[in-house]
């Protein structure tokens, strides 16, 4: 992904006749909470290709600018309008979850300011609310749960427990869950962004007798509820069923014996990719591992 939003950056100040002297970039992402390793992945993955491209964008020294978003739309809308309105960068990116890239839209495309998403591709804006100056360089939120539904079809699961928080991206991916899962839902439940005790949650799900549980719960949210659905003896009931979101580099080791008692990880990625790149640039990757989301945000840079 990384590589894809830098060829972006590249093809749109190549296009475009600029006078400047350097490109400015407002780099929007979440640093803290319970899904700060997402936006710390992000930002790592594109200062690596950064730096493998001599600091520069387009043939033009960069300048990034940082903001942490919290997580929280209104502080998202408050860091866009400081790279809008003081800054002026020419190009925002960065950002994780779907509610903030949507409450930061429309200043953004009103400014005529390119935003490129490097992780949220919530359906509203591959739609009606598409704009000339949005571009999506990592993937659709639906795309990746159509896949996933579609597999657990094939598998023979009938009866269905869906769970994801309520919020765009959690109703898009049951929606694309839903579109190619030809089976019974035996309910599904969308509980607060960032809760992280599913104990009301558990309950329903035993008292459902599924078969499998589908979850689409990011950073901390996937950590707590894997180890709380373990605890409750589900496991022994009944399958989980998850993508990448909520099986990556952090939620597997912090979730340690029980991320194998009953999850089936369907995984969507070719990883080899990017774990090529990382290893040509030992010296210059993060300290964190290289996770998909730094793969993808260097990919964004590179290609």
């Amino acid at each position: 992904m990384t590589v894809r939003l830098f060829a972006v950056i590249f093809i749109l100040l190549t296009s475009a006749a600029q006078a400047a002297d350097k490109v400015k970039i407002g780099f929007m992402t979440t640093m803290s909470g319970p899904a700060a390793g997402i936006g710390t992945d992000i930002h790592d993955g594109f200062n690596l290709a950064l730096k493998m491209s001599a600091g520069k964008l387009g043939g033009l020294p960069a300048e990034v600018l940082l903001a942490d978003d919290q997580q929280n739309p209104d502080v998202g809308k408050q860091a866009a309008d400081k790279f809008l309105k003081r800054d002026h960068v020419d190009f925002v990116t960065g950002i994780v979850f779907s509610n903030v890239l949507l409450a930061v839209a429309p200043a953004v495309f009103e400014s005529k300011t390119f935003m490129i998403s490097a992780n949220a591709g919530p359906s509203m804006l591959a739609g009606a609310q598409c704009s000339p100056w949005f571009f999506s360089v990592a993937w659709q939120n639906e795309g990746i749960t159509e896949a996933a539904g579609k597999y657990v079809s094939e598998k023979g699961f009938k009866n269905v427990f869906l769970l994801a928080p309520n919020y765009p991206a959690g109703k898009d991916m049951t929606t694309g869950f839903k579109r190619f899962y030809k089976g019974g839902v035996a309910d599904e439940l969308y509980p607060r962004l960032g809760q992280l005790d599913f104990s009301a949650e558990l309950a329903q799900i035993r008292a459902s007798h599924p078969d499998a549980v589908f979850f689409f719960l990011p950073g901390g949210m996937g950590i707590n509820f894997i180890k709380q659905f373990s605890a409750a003896g589900l496991a022994k009931q009944t399958t989980l069923i998850t993508t990448a979101f909520s099986a990556d580099e952090d939620i597997i080791p912090a979730v340690g014996q029980p991320m194998v008692e009953g999850t089936g990880r369907k995984e969507l990625f070719d990883h080899v990719r990017g774990h090529r790149v990382f290893a040509l640039a030992p010296a210059r990757a993060p300290a964190r591992p290289g996770g998909e989301r730094q793969r993808g945000a260097q990919a964004r840079v590179l290609e």
